[in-house]
């Protein structure tokens, strides 16, 4: 088994924020495509999370719920809705930017077996991806890569959802759990993402895209994305590594956790068979190091460890997975490749 572990560099070609970007990128959503009097409530809410991150002296959601540490729960709640909405303004033209960069990804991820056919060529891959990233890069452009190589959409005659859970093997589609063919190509988001919640109001834990793929992303207005009592509809589907250390969870937060572990438990998995990892555009960043350290951990038959990253970034990683393997006492080759895969940096 070969895993690749995606970060932040692999949405780049998307023109997707860098992290030093994120709250300027923010307020100018707020102040253009929020400014009309039916987006009030989203635009208090994408401007307040502005806010909160200026006075905390944070740059992204994920240190600001870090910082926050279980403190303020709408104000976390808030900045989940704040990054979904900014994501999805921007979707449509990341999708079309990233689209040559990606398939240059999904070309390596599926060139083995003899077959044409793409459903042989998924099924054959011994590769697993693994993202920390909240987009729909991934999925969208497989979308499209799809539709180019399997030249008859035979795979998407039953629909995009159904195409996305047998091709991609998300685990998402049950209305009450997460199913994974261990034996098959799997797609994971360990952080969640963008355009997922889950639900329990309906009698149970529910995982689902919305806007469905395929589907135009609904109009930025307060009554596509409150109740109206004023509350989020759904509780959105993405995972901060503070919320891997909170106790005493809600009902909604329960449905989550429920989540997380079913994605830890398939990420040790896929770490524990792996001969070897490929780490893309992550670099393994203070706030979820202990998360990463815990998977890296489980990789004790790894042989080769290949980082892909900008070459400013070399030394830092290095180190750390150096460090790593002194202490886990692995025998992983470890190597770096300075590249422009994604838009970085050789």
């Amino acid at each position: 088994m070969k895993v690749y572990i995606l970060g932040a560099g692999c949405s780049v070609c998307g023109n997707y924020p860098l992290a030093s970007q994120v709250t300027t990128k923010l307020r100018d959503f707020a102040q253009t495509q929020l400014a009309h009097e039916e987006a009030k409530e989203l635009r208090r809410c994408v401007t307040e999370t502005c806010e909160w991150m200026m006075k905390l002296g944070v740059e992204t959601i994920d240190q600001l719920a870090g910082r926050l540490n279980g403190s303020e729960p709408g104000v976390v709640r808030d900045a989940k809705l704040a990054m979904s909405i900014y994501f999805l303004s921007i979707e449509e033209a990341a999708v079309s930017q990233s689209l040559k960069n990606y398939s240059t990804l999904f070309e390596e991820l599926f060139r083995y077996g003899d077959s044409e056919l793409l459903q042989e060529r998924v099924k054959a891959t011994p590769c697993r991806v693994i993202t920390y990233n909240y987009d729909r890069l991934f999925e969208r452009t497989f979308i499209e890569w799809a539709k180019q190589m399997d030249r008859d959409n035979e795979g998407l005659s039953s629909g995009l959802d159904e195409f996305l859970r047998k091709h991609l093997n998300t685990g998402l589609g049950d209305p009450h759990k997460l199913n994974f063919d261990p034996d098959h190509f799997t797609f994971l988001k360990i952080h969640g993402g963008v355009g997922q919640f889950n639900r329990v109001k309906d009698g149970g834990f529910k995982h689902t895209y919305r806007p469905k793929f395929g589907s135009s992303i609904p109009d930025f207005t307060d009554k596509n994305y409150y109740n109206p009592d004023g509350y989020a509809r759904d509780f959105h589907t993405i995972i901060f590594p503070a919320d891997k250390i909170v106790e005493n969870l809600s009902a909604e937060e329960d449905s989550l956790g429920e989540y997380m572990r079913e994605l830890e438990e398939q990420t040790f998995a896929f770490c524990q068979r792996a001969e070897e990892i490929q780490i893309i555009g992550y670099s393994i960043q203070l706030i979820d190091y202990f998360s990463f350290k815990s998977m890296i951990r489980e990789a004790k038959h790894c042989n080769r460890i290949v980082v892909r990253n900008r070459a400013s970034e070399k030394v830092r990683i290095m180190r750390t997975l150096e460090g790593l393997k002194e202490e886990f006492a692995a025998k992983w080759k470890i190597e770096f490749k300075a590249e422009d895969f994604f838009g970085l940096e050789s």
